[in-house]
């Protein structure tokens, strides 16, 4: 009641000087882990080391201590999903509730932990930015939409009515001025989505720009990794299999899964000693029934093609992704690399370190389908996560909300 009290105090103050004094609001959608997430505990099930109940949520992700050994097994099992087949959903484990804090603020989306540092920052450079240069104000005109980032679209319907009410009050809180949607990695395939579901009307009403940051429209060949070895994040210390039945649980996993769209659908992406596995139907079926999770496969079938990639946005676009590293493309097992318990060896593509060129730039064929413009701004040598930190991704977000690009 305070906050919203406030907030009506800074609209009527901002009223009586006039629309000069209003800002376009910016919308921040994050990507994979791209936002903290907190777990209240109610008899958890898991290791004698780890909690089972707690009497307030505790963070999950990311809680650096949750890092270490033996921890790490806590952290997991909070974040690991269950899959009801019979209605095609997932929840959280048993004696889990998952909570997302921080709808509408931006602290969560600037830090993923409490304690911050360099490597825990996400979008705190673009904030400091636009508040420190710009005069945006945190929570008012420049907002966060954090969401359950294990989950995929189709158990998104709460979050994407919350999104769109956001939107409507950021408007109406600023002069009714449309709104920079800016979104990150996994973010930005589910804003595609959700702009899929709004009238065209509504988006020329409401949303003045899309800044895709990083967006794996067309899937990254990680995310097979991940459901199949486990990924690591890139953190050394941690042993892939460690996240590895948390990983391959999730809904998202199996979101980002590359598209036969973009990548080769005849592509050997999984090679062992005994078989190829193509990104063929009947190839991913096989290679989940072969490492033991059928469940893979059901993900795969309801949720690869749930976003029409081909399908522009409609709304004026800037695409903004890194390129010229190393990018994982296929996976081998066949060096005496224990298949799936080992990790493979790894062929490489263009990309920016975690998505494939191929999937980054989807988004530039959107030019010439839709009637708003498509802007594409590629980034040589920017790494996945810290193209947000680049003043080439930075100055796109501050053309587009002052209005000079």
């Amino acid at each position: 009641m305070i906050h919203c009290f406030a907030l009506g105090l800074v609209w009527l103050t901002a009223a009586a000087s006039g629309a000069a004094a209003f800002n376009t609001p910016v919308i921040l959608v994050p990507g994979d882990g791209g936002n903290q997430l907190w777990a209240n505990l109610n008899g958890a099930n898991n290791h004698w080391y780890c909690e089972r109940n707690t009497d307030k949520p505790v963070m999950a992700w990311l809680d650096l201590i949750n890092l270490a050994y033996p921890a790490v097994h806590c952290l997991a099992y909070k974040l690991e999903m269950k899959f009801d087949p019979n209605t095609g959903r997932s929840r959280d484990n048993d004696g889990v509730s998952i909570v997302v804090p921080g709808f509408g603020e931006t602290e969560t989306v600037e830090w993923l932990s409490d304690v911050k540092i360099e490597q825990t920052g996400y979008y705190n450079k673009l904030v400091d930015h636009l508040v420190n240069k710009l005069g945006y104000r945190r929570g008012v005109d420049i907002v966060g939409a954090p969401f359950d980032f294990r989950r995929a679209p189709n158990e998104m319907s709460e979050y994407f009515v919350q999104l769109g009410a956001l939107i409507e009050r950021s408007y109406a809180a600023n002069g009714n001025k449309p709104v920079v949607i800016v979104g990150h990695s996994l973010g930005c395939k589910v804003i595609l989505h959700f702009l899929h579901s709004r009238s065209q009307a509504w988006k020329d009403k409401y949303v003045k720009d899309f800044v895709a940051a990083a967006g794996p429209f067309g899937g990254s060949a990680s995310s097979v990794l991940a459901s199949v070895s486990g990924y690591n994040l890139g953190l050394g210390f941690i042993r892939p299999l460690w996240f590895r039945d948390a990983q391959r649980s999730w809904p998202s996993t199996y979101y980002l899964y590359p598209s036969g769209l973009v990548f080769e659908e005849s592509l050997a992406i999984v090679e062992t000693k005994q078989r190829k596995y193509t990104l063929a139907e009947e190839d991913i079926r096989d290679l989940y029934q072969d490492i033991g999770y059928p469940h893979g496969y059901r993900h795969f079938k309801a949720l690869g093609n749930l976003t029409d990639q081909t399908l522009p946005p409609g709304v004026r676009t800037h695409c903004v992704f890194g390129h010229g590293l190393k990018t994982a493309h296929q996976f081998r097992w066949t060096n005496g690399r224990q298949f799936p318990d080992q990790q493979p060896d790894i062929v490489y593509s263009d990309g920016d370190g975690t998505v494939n060129i191929r999937s980054l730039d989807v988004c530039v064929n959107w030019s010439g389908k839709q009637a708003q413009p498509v802007a594409s701004v590629p980034v040589a040598g920017a790494e996945h996560v810290k193209l947000l930190t680049y003043s080439e991704f930075i100055d796109v977000v501050e053309r587009a909300a002052s209005g000079s690009d």
